[in-house]
């Protein structure tokens, strides 16, 4: 390993699915920043489905659920 890498102790470590995802959170939370909080716009800034990004916001909990009415 090269000098001056620091390895986090174990205890540090998160389950790989929880390091995604708190990844995730950050990047989406910083994008929806940068464009108003438009889930659209973020979605075309990250290249991606505008769908696919509001549901993956909602599910990290980055925007709420949409409202129900009926």
């Amino acid at each position: 390993m090269p000098a001056g890498t620091a390895v986090p102790p174990p205890a540090a470590l998160q389950p790989p699915r929880d390091a995604v995802d708190a990844f995730r959170r950050r990047m989406l939370a910083d994008t929806l920043q940068r464009h108003g909080g438009s889930p659209a716009a973020a979605a075309r800034a990250l290249g991606l489905d505008r769908a696919n990004v509001g549901r993956l916001a909602r599910r990290l909990g980055v925007l709420p659920a949409p409202a129900r009415t009926h």
